[in-house]
């Protein structure tokens, strides 16, 4: 008998999960924050420890976006390459990158001591290496980068991974950590000590009026000083939507009853691979992922996994996979993160473009929101401003992914698409053109047909069949809904339609 793999996370799986109120009327705090994941609830702990009333609200469940399917890499080792931010930031940018992130990771701990939150947080060293012979030279130009801009760094031949390495860097006094035991223990600490949680709440037009912030919201609204979108990215259609683009990756968890070492590691690989151990008391888990690929623009994502799948058993020694989940992360055009005012607002902050470095952008961006409301100087607010401006660093991958969106919204108007709904099998997603008009076609395992208008509602792209995840998933800018058309993740401010 084949063992069963669960879809979604080993977090979501072994972490029970808490419950609050839906908001109903209307309610007024010094800050409203719209998103109640890592970001979200970390700048309302900063903010509750200043004093301020603050109000979190999620439109799903605590935690149940990118933070419930996060590896939880808690490091200063970035996706951006320090000798490239370097280059378009400049030395100084560089090193306060690095301090940005390393002072996240002490936040980070300091929060765990603080409030006694058991989420099993451990330092560990975290490790870039590479199998060939081509980033040797990039890895010693990274380390001489890395070594002047403050970190903790040293080059290695040897990292006890089950296969050769030609060179790594490592950087010492990372951590890791069980995100959902973090950010659950983080929300009882602080419900109710100046912080108000709901769930199940969606924000809805938002305006700036008579120096504060109105924000209406299913079953009320919500009056105050400033809103912070703690959302991954901010909802609607805002200039930041093509300042970053979106990409999947995949993560298999497996039980084993090997010891391999205890740290974070990722290659150098196109894309990369990571790879970390978790043990929860009882068992020892390896959890390995990668494969990234541009949201809603891989046909068969199934195919992720199995490549996936097929490294982890090459190299290591597992008992049985149990779990395997997708997760969504933004890259910056320019390599950094976007972090403060939102660009044309007063009282509006939004953070977004985390690459795959959310656990410690996170608190970067809790820290320097909490000090942009409460008008204190941040050393970081002009290195991850929305309003900055790097031509240099940001021209090629700007007019790339633009001009990739573009060609999205325009070819798949014109792609052949499936004819007839007989086609569709159960538990299957198609495209179908009918009198002109694409529809989203799904039939659920009961053979019951669900047809929905293919334009996503946020910029009108056209949504595509993703077959592992069961989701229709835009490739202009990475709106998520499920094979019956709610909303799930993105800039979308709401679900598909029905097909006329």
């Amino acid at each position: 008998m084949l063992h069963r793999i669960e879809p979604g996370s080993l977090w979501q799986a072994t972490v029970p999960q808490r419950a609050y109120p839906t908001l109903q009327g209307d309610e007024a705090a010094d800050v409203l924050i719209v998103g109640a994941g890592l970001t979200g609830l970390t700048a309302a702990a900063l903010l509750a420890r200043a004093g301020k009333q603050v109000i979190v609200i999620d439109r799903r469940d605590l935690g149940s976006g990118v933070t419930s399917g996060t590896t939880a890499h808690i490091t200063a080792i970035l996706d951006t390459r320090f000798h490239q931010i370097a280059n378009d930031f400049g030395s100084e940018g560089a090193k306060l990158a690095a301090q940005s992130h390393l002072d996240a990771i002490e936040q980070i701990a300091g929060l765990v001591s603080d409030y006694g939150i058991d989420c099993e947080f451990l330092r560990v060293p975290g490790c870039l290496y590479t199998e060939s012979d081509r980033d040797i030279d990039m890895l010693h130009r990274e380390l001489d980068v890395m070594l002047r801009a403050g970190l903790p760094v040293s080059g290695l031949s040897e990292v006890g991974l089950p296969f050769p390495i030609k060179y790594a860097i490592e950087v010492g006094n990372q951590a890791m950590f069980n995100p959902l035991k973090y950010l659950y223990g983080l929300a009882d600490a602080i419900s109710g000590q100046g912080v108000t949680i709901y769930e199940n709440t969606a924000v809805g037009d938002v305006k700036e009026e008579d120096g504060r912030v109105w924000a209406a919201v299913e079953g009320g609204s919500v009056s105050a000083g400033a809103l912070i979108y703690a959302t991954h990215i901010p909802p609607g259609l805002k200039p930041v939507d093509t300042q970053v683009a979106p990409y999947r990756s995949y993560v298999i968890a497996c039980k084993t009853d090997h010891q391999y070492p205890v740290g974070l590691f990722w290659d150098t690989a196109r894309p990369y691979n990571y790879i970390r151990t978790y043990h929860d008391g009882e068992q020892t888990w390896l959890i390995v992922g990668g494969k990234d690929h541009k949201t809603g623009q891989e046909a068969d994502t199934e195919s992720a996994y199995q490549a996936l799948e097929r490294t982890i058993r090459e190299h290591f020694q597992l008992r049985t996979i149990e779990y395997r989940w997708s997760a969504q992360v933004y890259e910056p055009v320019d390599g950094l993160a976007y972090i403060g005012v939102e660009p044309g607002a007063e009282r509006i902050y939004y953070a977004t473009g985390y690459a795959g470095n959310g656990m410690t952008y996170a608190n970067v961006a809790a820290r320097l929101l909490t000090d942009l409301i409460l008008d204190r100087p941040n050393p970081y607010a002009e290195l991850y401003s929305p309003s900055r401006f790097k031509p240099a660093a940001s021209i090629t991958d700007f007019v790339a992914e633009n001009v990739n969106a573009a060609a999205r919204l325009i070819g798949d108007r014109l792609a052949e698409d499936a004819e007839v709904y007989g086609e569709i099998a159960n538990s299957e997603g198609k495209i179908i053109r009918v009198n002109g008009e694409q529809v989203a076609a799904y039939r659920d395992p009961h053979g019951v047909l669900h047809r929905l208008s293919a334009v996503c509602p946020h910029m009108k792209c056209i949504v595509h069949w993703n077959t592992a995840e069961k989701t229709w998933d835009c490739p202009c800018h990475g709106a998520r809904y499920t094979a019956t058309g709610e909303w799930i993740e993105g800039p979308a401010k709401h679900g598909l339609t029905k097909a006329e």
